[in-house]
């Protein structure tokens, strides 16, 4: 009964995504189930979400099957396969646990959710399968058959991908000092890609500053800062009437310094190290500057 409640399921659900072009479905409307074909010694499990997400080709299922020990006795990752099917020697009496984690990172819910009047997001298809096989004897299978016993939904563990990666960062790596601005997910301006990967651990990035303002300028004004190089600050000059925010960076685009300040007036860099660094006032268009400080 429990394997045609399935199969009924399947076509249904496939019927939904033929009509509605729908190419995935959420996580606890796919499911498992022993086929027929299993065996004492042999087991058969069938997976709805091989033939219910698409592209099909980039469904991938690791699965895994352990005793009440938590020892492996099965691992299997198979990719665009509904099925997995392997022998085994445990014994009729066992009670095994059946973990799958499907993904396919190409199919997303958005046509699904817009179909049922939810927002999308974009997220890409990540459940996650946890249930216990048995051997069942008795009505409808005297015979017996291998069983689930919870027919448990399957879990939606998609995560955001994350902007730092703590395990990339190597604050020893050595880079070269070119200027190849690259704007990081955490809206931080670092020199070149380099600086990006190992000193600031962002996992993606665009080429570019980071445009951390709008111009609040009709025309962009001629600012400079002097002396270049410097051994202990820059004076600002040629800004407009009002308050100006300007901050500084190193050369691994770390933010290392943010003042507020008027034309004319002093950036003391005394207790910066010597170095390149990018001064930047925020509002103005095209306002990022070289400073080099020498000791």
């Amino acid at each position: 009964m429990k394997i045609v409640l399935l199969t009924f399921v399947t076509l249904l659900s496939f019927s939904l995504i033929t009509q509605a072009q729908i190419t995935a479905l959420p996580c606890d409307m796919l499911g498992m189930s022993v086929n027929v074909g299993s065996q004492e010694t042999m087991i058969n499990i069938y997976h709805s979400g091989q033939y219910l997400t698409h592209p099909q080709t980039e469904n991938i299922f690791m699965w895994e099957f352990t005793d009440q020990q938590g020892n492996i006795v099965h691992q299997d990752t198979l990719v665009d396969e509904s099925t997995v099917t392997f022998g085994h020697s445990w014994s009729l009496s066992d009670t095994i646990n059946v973990t799958v984690h499907f993904v396919n990172d190409s199919a997303n819910l958005d046509n699904w959710n817009i179909s049922q009047g939810l927002p999308t997001n974009g997220n890409s298809i990540n459940c996650l399968f946890e249930d216990q096989i048995y051997w069942e004897t008795g009505d409808p299978t005297p015979w017996g058959s291998w069983t689930f016993i919870h027919n448990n939904p399957g879990v939606d563990v998609y995560e955001p991908p994350t902007c730092i990666n703590q395990d990339q960062i190597q604050n020893d790596f050595i880079c070269t000092e070119e200027y190849a601005p690259v704007c990081g997910c955490d809206d931080v301006t670092y020199s070149n890609i380099c600086y990006a990967n190992y000193y600031g651990g962002v996992t993606s990035w665009v080429d570019g500053e980071c445009a951390t303002a709008v111009n609040d300028f009709e025309v962009t004004p001629d600012w400079n800062v002097f002396p270049v190089p410097t051994s202990d600050g820059l004076t600002v000059d040629g800004l407009p009437l009002g308050v100006w925010s300007v901050k500084l960076f190193d050369s691994q685009g770390r933010e290392v310094l943010k003042k507020d300040i008027t034309n004319g007036d002093f950036v003391s860099m005394d207790r910066l190290n010597a170095g390149y660094y990018t001064i930047q006032i925020v509002g103005v268009e095209d306002s990022v500057k070289r400073v080099i400080i020498q000791r």
